[in-house]
Formats: C-alpha cells, sequence, structure tokens
C-alpha cells in the first residue's frame, strides 16, 4: 500500500483546535504503520518542535506538535512491526529523557505512556540509556517503571532485566543520595516476582527502613503481585484531553505572571568592603535555630540548625517512595 505523504494531516499534530482532531490523528497512526516514510518524518517533526521549544524563553501551547507525535506513536504502537518499533523506541526514549531535563511533564508523562506500547523491544536500548546516564537520568523512576514490560518477554530477558536491576541496587549507596532511591529496580524486581532478589531487599532493608520497600518485600514473600502501575495501559482517549488541559492552563499562568512581574528589577545596593566582612562573619544570623539548655541548665542559648540529609532536586525522584518527582510530592 502506498501512503501520499503529502497529503496527510500534518497540521492536526500541533492540536491547536479545541477539539481533538481523533480522525487526523488516528490517519496519522494507520499512514505511520503502513509507511517507513510517516514513521521517519513523525520522528523528524517531533524533535524539531521539542528543540525550538526548548530554545524558546517560555513553552507555547499553540503548537502541541512533539506532544502530538508521541500521541501519534501511541496509537500506533502495538500494530508496527518489530522494524519499525526499534527507530520509535529510540525516539520516545529520547523524548522522555530531553523532556524531563527542561521539565516538560506533560511530555514526559506521554512518551513513557507511549513507549510502554511497544513491549520488550524497548528492554534493551531502556537499559542502555539507564546505565549510561546513571543518577543523571533525572527521568529514571519513569524509566525503571517502563522496566515492568520485561514481564511480557522471554525467560533470557527477565533474567537480564532482574540481574541489571539486582546490580543497580548493590551501587545504590554510592550512586544514588539515598538508599530509598532504590525502590525503583526494586519495583521491576517485584513485577518479574523475582524472588530470588529477597536477600539483598532484605539487606537493603536493614540499613534504609524504608517502609515502601518492607512492602516490597511483603509482596514478594507472599507472592501478591506487583502494583507497579503501568501507565501505558489506559486508553490515549482517557488522558490526553486531561493533559492537553493541563499545558493550556500552565502557559496561561506563566503568561500572566510575566504581564504582572515589574518590568525592571531593582538593584541591590552596594556594600563596602567592610560590611561585606560582617556579613561574611555574621553569617550564621540567618540559619534556623532552636533553643537548648546552656550549661548551667537554667538558661537556654540559641543552636544552629544544620540540613542532616541532601537537598533534593525537584525532578527527582521523592525521598519518601511515592514514585512521584520530589516537585509533585513533598516538594510541594
Amino acid at each position: 500500500m502506498t501512503v501520499a505523504v503529502d497529503v496527510l494531516p500534518w497540521q492536526s499534530l500541533q492540536l491547536q483546535r479545541k477539539e481533538i482532531p481523533w480522525q487526523d490523528l488516528q490517519a496519522l497512526a494507520d499512514a505511520a504503520v503502513e509507511s517507513p516514510l510517516v514513521l521517519d518524518e513523525l520522528i523528524r517533526r517531533g524533535e524539531a518542535e521539542l528543540m525550538r521549544q526548548a530554545r524558546a524563553e517560555r513553552y507555547d501551547a499553540s503548537d502541541l506538535t512533539d506532544l502530538g507525535a508521541v500521541v501519534v506513536f501511541a496509537l500506533a504502537a502495538e500494530r508496527l512491526n518489530e522494524e519499525a518499533r526499534r527507530p520509535v523506541a529510540d525516539f520516545l526514549l529520547r523524548m522522555l529523557k530531553r523532556a524531563s531535563e527542561t521539565g516538560l511533564d506533560y511530555l514526559e508523562e506521554a512518551a513513557e505512556r507511549a513507549a510502554g506500547r511497544l513491549g520488550p523491544i524497548l528492554i534493551e536500548p531502556l537499559l542502555q540509556l539507564i546505565e549510561s546516564e546513571s543518577c543523571r537520568l533525572h527521568c529514571w523512576f519513569s524509566a525503571w517503571a517502563l522496566l515492568c514490560v520485561s514481564e511480557s518477554a522471554d525467560p533470557a530477558t527477565r533474567q537480564r532485566v532482574a540481574r541489571f536491576c539486582r546490580r543497580m541496587i548493590r551501587e545504590c549507596p554510592d550512586r544514588f543520595e539515598t538508599r530509598s532511591l532504590a525502590l525503583g529496580p526494586a519495583w521491576v524486581l517485584e513485577a518479574l516476582n523475582d524472588r530470588d532478589s529477597l536477600p539483598l531487599l532484605k539487606a537493603l532493608y536493614e540499613q534504609s527502613l524504608d517502609v515502601e520497600l518492607l512492602h516490597v518485600i511483603q509482596r514478594l514473600e507472599h507472592g501478591q503481585g506487583a502494583r507497579v502501575p503501568r501507565a501505558w495501559h489506559v486508553p490515549v482517549e482517557d488522558w490526553l484531553p486531561d493533559t492537553i488541559a493541563t499545558v493550556r492552563e500552565d502557559c496561561e499562568a506563566e503568561r500572566r505572571a510575566l504581564e504582572s512581574a515589574p518590568s525592571t528589577t531593582p538593584s541591590a545596593p552596594a556594600h563596602e568592603p567592610e560590611e561585606e566582612a560582617n556579613y561574611a562573619a555574621d553569617w550564621k544570623q540567618w540559619l534556623p535555630t532552636r533553643r537548648e539548655p546552656s550549661g548551667d541548665g537554667k538558661t537556654e542559648h540559641a543552636v544552629p540548625v544544620f540540613r542532616d540529609e541532601p537537598k533534593h532536586g525537584r525532578n527527582e525522584p521523592c525521598p519518601c517512595g511515592s514514585g512521584k518527582k520530589y516537585k509533585k510530592c513533598c516538594g510541594r
């Protein structure tokens, strides 16, 4: 079957209309299944728009071609042959990584939903991505969730993923800020029902006392199965309207904030060298303090409070183990 690339409804990828152009998106998905040329053009347009948005001063919701391309692949993924799935997997993982690095949460979530529909063929490039990025992979929680597609893979692949996760857990104390970040690979081991990992998980729990890790151990011991959410099982029609609405609301809020901000920022008054020295000497006055008894046991004095744990980045997984980013959980 020959697909006329030029006559396809490419304009609909921008998702500009109030109503979602489902018929056009489905037509593009059907064409991508039939034609490698259409598939390549979708990848080109999606990446070009993402790069344009990354260079812009603020996100523009009037052109959502990057999201549109991901949505089309989500609609087509399960019908693509193995040869076509490989470049699509690479494209979606690139989108996942770049969207996370630039703070485009809606695109990161959409890329995860689309990528999971590709099945086990996603595993090898995903393992390579996690390995190459290590703790610098801001989207690694999404990446670990995606590894759960290996539950439907052949036994050899499942064993490879299990070994990879166990190795990452062993390296966690050196690789990540806290041991609680081992929850990602622990959830994958749970999804694979890998009871051989129980001694490793129990040893990690004794060090971290992470309650969620304990729950993983208990579910594995009792054979209750994984509870890892598989976002790619949700139909596109159910999540895309909310995604687009959220993007537009965020862009409108950002626009209002910029309009209400003062046009110029007054510069801070310059300090004399002596004043700078005083500020440096008295830096402790700005530290949070707590009251503690003095040596005589009768009076109290202020003691600076220092952070006992490392500061968590906004896009890093929340240390509470919820599976959400810090900015969407405890960071609120």
